[in-house]
Formats: C-alpha cells, structure tokens, sequence
C-alpha cells in the first residue's frame, strides 16, 4: 500500500496558543495528532514531548511486532516527568491518536478525546471514542452500576498522556484492504 499524507493544524477561535503537534511520516508509516489539555498548562510542550518520544521509538523499533502499549508507556513516562518539571502541582497532559500502518493493518493508539475516522466504499466509521466522564457513566451503567454526572462535567476527560502510571490506552488493529479499481 501506498500513503501520501499531508497534515495542517488550526488554532481555532478561542485558544491564545496552538497546543496541537502532529507527526505525519510516511516513510514510517506513522500519522500522530496530540493536542494539550485546556486548563492544564504546558499543553503545547506536552503534545510535543509527546510525539518527540513516540517519533523516536518507532525509529528505533523499526522492527515487527511492535509493543504499541510499550511506546504508549514510554510517551505517558515522558510527559508525566516534564509535567513534574514545569507544573509540579498540577502537571501536564496531551491527549493522543496514532496511526502506524504495517502490512494488511492501521494499528491505532488513543487516549483522550480526538477521533480517528475510516472512510470505506463512501462510508465514514469512528474508530476510537472519546475518553470522558459521559462515556465512562454510560459503560458503567452498562454494566448495572449506578451512575451520575453532572451535564457541565459530561465531555471532561478521563485518560491523558501524562498521568501518572498506569496509562489504559485503547490499542486495536484494523484490517485494511486494497481496493480494486474496475
């Protein structure tokens, strides 16, 4: 398969600062977008140190199978211990979507609240999910437990990159296929 990828980022109309970093690489066949966490400080040095980390892992483990919930591991322990540098009070956090493609497969890693889509036969498919108060009530009032979130603190996040460790990210494989042009 072959990738052509571009990326652009947009401040938006509120922030004073873009806190988004990206990596767009198609030699590694890796696509990265984090973005700083508002009412955190440092969100742009945490998306950037952030995939500084991971940009360099997947350079030095450019060999099969790759260990996505190590590289997640060594991105968290990274921002976690500039977070203690620059915020020792509150310290730092990026959310984080990835894309690595490797034969017959997207691997995907996220945590936070950015989406990844997949645009099959016309057909636009989510593949990640937010990682917020308002999905986590909804997954535990699936499973019967008893559940309340005030409607102001529905979209805050549950996951970041810079937490302190363990970080639970959502690692999964999709299977691509070719498609054939008749």
């Amino acid at each position: 398969m072959k990738l052509r990828s571009f990326a652009l980022t947009d401040i938006g109309c509120y922030r004073q600062q873009n806190e988004d970093s990206y990596v767009c690489d198609d030699g590694l066949r890796l696509y990265a977008v984090a973005d700083g966490i508002g009412g955190l400080p440092a969100g742009a040095a945490a998306s950037r140190a952030a995939l500084d980390t991971l940009e360099e892992w997947f350079v030095k483990h450019a060999r099969k199978p790759f260990d996505y919930a190590a590289a997640l591991a060594l991105a968290n322990d990274a921002v976690f211990t500039l977070g203690r540098q620059l915020s020792p009070r509150h310290g730092i956090g990026t959310t984080l979507t990835l894309a690595h493609f490797t034969d017959g497969a997207a691997n995907v890693v996220h945590v936070g609240d950015s989406y990844l889509f997949r645009l099959r036969a016309g057909e636009l498919e989510a593949l990640t999910r937010e990682h917020n108060l308002e999905n986590e009530m909804r997954a535990r009032a699936a499973r019967g437990e008893p559940t309340y979130v005030l409607t102001e603190n529905r979209a805050a996040l549950t996951r970041c990159v810079g937490q302190p460790p363990p970080l639970e990210g959502d690692i999964a494989s999709h299977p691509s296929r070719r498609e054939i042009a008749t």
